[in-house]
């Protein structure tokens, strides 16, 4: 039945075995147990109380050292003997909502020889789209197995999974593995962890597909331990270190960067699902204050959220503990970075690290960047020439571009991971634009079955040595004073009459406006002059496209066509760029990846066939008399629009009874939780008895049943039950609705300011724990 793993199509990683001076994760697991058996090794909290101190995570989400590894050992047993007997390289799926059973899992099969595969859920409300990405791993992988827990495997059975049929691998042997975890956590232990060779295949993480579909990248045992290490060592984490996060555990800086690098350290993990964090971002500050968290990851729109909602709050929180934070994943703004660090007065300053990393290099490159330059005027895309260079807490300069540094080049460290900036195979001297090449033990093997170059970049030193085997990550950079600068990516690039324009600046502009949903636009190349082998939305010529989703559809289709005239405008007066069209886009509808990263590439696809929810259109809508549209003063429309209804529906709502009106919103109630009516307290929190999806659902019977249009967040609140929306329902608005319920997110190969959008946006529109995506 099951298949052994074909030999990569790529090369294998140069050097010697760092695995023969550097214990494995697992041989670190088995050490952490022996010597601290009953620390704290991962705690998982679905849900996170307003309370202090915060009491214990729920049963069968908090694990010691020990517990864990006893965890591993007794599902390790399972799914090596029968009827599993899952046999040595056999690629195996895992599909689980966030919990500590995919880590449990993870360490399992490399524990028996297996290849993990991480893999997002697939997301009910998105289900084409993630379905189709689902199967694609399914079938590069040849995966036959799917290990999931019994929360998602219920799921994947009701509502809207139940005709998958294919979408979800119709071939695949699922086994729920939670039941293995023994009920006192205690198995017999072997008496020592395998010692794989260093070639062994340890596990394959598949990117995200932001410019094409999902690749598996190789992980040999010998590029995760040498990974380690080098998270180790460059972020100064020990037994003493206390990470908190909320990062997806399929992705590459979650699965690397928060879970194995806190157990290979021997710390202790705080963790908390990514929808959690969406729905309620301060619940997050709230662990790292009461556990004294120490390390902390998240993009850059992580932080921005944790700004908003805290300002919107008007609260703050002692986070002095903190001695190292990673701002990574997407572009990061001077801008949020300062304004974080002057709200957040606790924070230290130099806590701050931004940071860049890659798959294709296992995930960590370079850290503790803090630098900001701010070129000068003359300055070309090719060649920076600095005016200015502050530090991230310093005042930023206004409206002006900059690049942060993503992180210093250890070359000379232990860990060595080299970084050039290549162009036309030569290395480029610093502040000049190239393509940013990786060199070390920690790159990967290749892409699993997929021939590429990319792993065998040859580059000619500037001291005339010839270097082979770097990693060409398609990222474009420059370096300076042994920093890293990211300033985009290769196959996004614009090039329009020989002048380049990275998407990501354009974006942000346009996303300054209160009209628009932050993190969800996408410019590109219409049509490449050069064809399509860039394979991604940029090219070179003359039709730009600029995709931007709205808040609100119905609102402004009357006014649409002045939108999009004076969207174009602003481009022309920021970018002196005239766009060739102008999409307005419904709300959650723009191509993302599994990782919350802006789909150029598939956005590009999708406008050319016609596929993408278009409000507006506005090509063709900027040709006046005289070939173009006049520069407003005010260019872009600001404001919060609010849905308009059936005025004689509204007003009969509005003349009924609170008491009349609250008994009709607990028979909806009761329809979404399965509650009679008289059982629901009219003063419990929706969050207390309704998940997430059918909070979302209800959200959409208050728009067409009430006539009432809240943002996405607010039924999220701990305040907001029946009785309190049955007055919001009469009032016809909540005045207590600031809108911050919503998100912001922000793409690129590679996981720095340069290397692209990504995040979550919108509500959370699966229940807790169903789907672990936040795109």
């Amino acid at each position: 039945m099951f298949k052994s793993s074909p030999k990569s199509k790529s090369s294998n990683p140069s050097g010697s075995n760092p695995s023969g001076s550097n214990p494995t994760i697992l041989q670190k697991l088995h050490t952490n147990a022996s010597k601290n058996p009953n620390k704290i090794a991962i705690s998982f909290y679905p849900t996170v109380p307003n309370t202090s101190p915060l009491p214990p995570s729920p049963p069968n989400t908090i694990f010691t050292y020990k517990e864990l590894l006893s965890s591993v050992c007794a599902l390790s047993s399972r799914l090596s003997t029968s009827p599993h007997s899952l046999p040595p390289a056999a690629r195996v799926l895992l599909v689980y909502p966030p919990s500590p059973s995919f880590i449990i899992s993870f360490l399992s099969l490399l524990q028996i020889g297996c290849v993990p595969v991480p893999v997002f859920p697939p997301d009910p409300m998105k289900l084409k789209v993630d379905a189709n990405q689902f199967q694609a791993i399914v079938e590069s992988s040849g995966a036959e197995v799917a290990l999931t827990n019994t929360e998602y495997n219920w799921g994947k059975k009701i509502g809207t999974f139940k005709n998958m049929g294919k979408a979800l691998g119709s071939n695949l042997k699922w086994i729920v593995t939670d039941t293995s975890i023994p009920s006192d956590k205690v198995f017999p232990l072997p008496s020592s962890p395998p010692s794989p060779p260093s070639q062994t295949l340890a596990f394959l993480q598949y990117t995200s597909g932001s410019t094409s579909l999902p690749k598996g990248v190789i992980i040999t045992s010998s590029t995760l331990t040498h990974n380690l290490v080098s998270i180790t060592q460059s972020l100064n984490t020990n037994e003493d270190t206390v990470c908190v996060s909320w990062l997806p555990q399929y992705h590459d800086m979650g699965l690397v960067g928060s879970y194995l690098g806190l157990l290979y350290c021997g710390g202790s993990g705080y963790y908390m699902s990514p929808l959690t964090f969406i729905k309620d971002p301060l619940s997050y500050l709230r662990l790292v204050q009461n556990f004294r968290g120490t390390h902390l990851q998240m993009p850059n729109f992580g932080y921005k959220l944790l700004l908003k909602r805290a300002l919107s709050a008007s609260t703050n929180f002692d986070l002095s503990s903190v001695v190292h934070s990673i701002n990574a994943a997407e572009p990061v703004d001077h801008k949020t970075l300062h304004t974080f660090l002057k709200y957040f007065t606790t924070f230290p300053k130099t806590s701050m690290k931004v940071s860049y990393g890659l798959a294709e290099n296992t995930v960590y490159v370079c850290s503790s960047g803090s630098n900001v330059i701010y070129p000068s005027p003359t300055s070309s895309t090719l060649k920076i020439e600095i005016e200015t260079q502050i530090k991230c807490w310093e005042t930023p300069i206004p409206n002006r571009k900059h690049y942060v540094s993503c992180g210093i080049i250890e070359s000379s460290s232990p860990s060595k991971i080299d970084v050039l900036t290549v162009q036309d195979s030569k290395e480029l001297p610093p502040l000049h634009v190239g393509e940013i090449y990786v060199s070390g033990l920690s790159r990967a093997a290749g892409y699993y079955n997929v021939e590429s170059d990319d792993f065998k970049g040859e580059v000619e030193r500037t001291d005339g040595r010839n270097e082979g085997g770097w990693l060409c990550t398609g990222d474009l950079g420059f370096v300076y004073e042994g920093e890293l600068y990211v300033t985009g990516r290769e196959k996004d690039l614009i090039i329009v009459r020989g002048r380049n324009y990275y998407p990501q600046d354009i974006e942000v502009t346009v996303e300054e406006d209160l009209l628009f949903r932050q993190g969800c636009s996408a410019c590109f190349i219409e049509d490449d002059e050069e064809g399509e082998g860039m394979k991604g939305g940029g090219g070179i010529g003359d039709s730009v496209v600029l995709c931007v989703e709205v808040k609100d559809s119905k609102s402004i289709r009357s006014t649409s066509s002045s939108i999009v005239k004076k969207v174009w405008s602003k481009i022309l007066q920021v970018h002196g760029l005239k766009l060739s069209a102008v999409c307005l886009l419904e709300p959650r509808t723009i191509p993302k990846t599994s990782s919350g990263k802006i789909a150029r590439a598939w956005c590009k696809k999708k406008y050319k066939s016609g596929e993408l929810k278009i409000v507006k259109n506005g090509k063709g809508v900027f040709d006046t008399e005289d070939g173009e549209v006049d520069i407003e003063e005010g260019a872009v429309v600001e404001g919060d629009v609010r849905k308009s209804f059936d005025p004689k529906k509204a007003s009969e709502i509005r003349a009924m009874t609170e008491g009349d009106i609250e008994a009709k919103v607990k028979e909806y109630l009761s329809s979404l939780s399965g509650l009679p009516p008289s059982e629901i307290d009219r003063d419990l929190p929706f969050t207390g008895y309704m998940d997430s999806m059918s909070i979302s659902q209800f959200k959409g019977l208050l728009e067409q049943e009430f006539c009432v249009d809240v943002s996405d967040g607010y039924l999220f609140r701990e305040d907001c039950c029946a009785a309190k929306i049955a007055v919001v329902i009469k009032m016809g608005e909540a005045g207590d609705d600031d809108g911050s319920g919503g998100t912001e997110g922000g793409e690129g190969k590679g996981q720095g300011p340069g290397g692209g959008g990504g995040g979550a946006d919108g509500p959370a529109l699966a229940p807790p724990g169903l789907c672990c995506s936040v795109s």
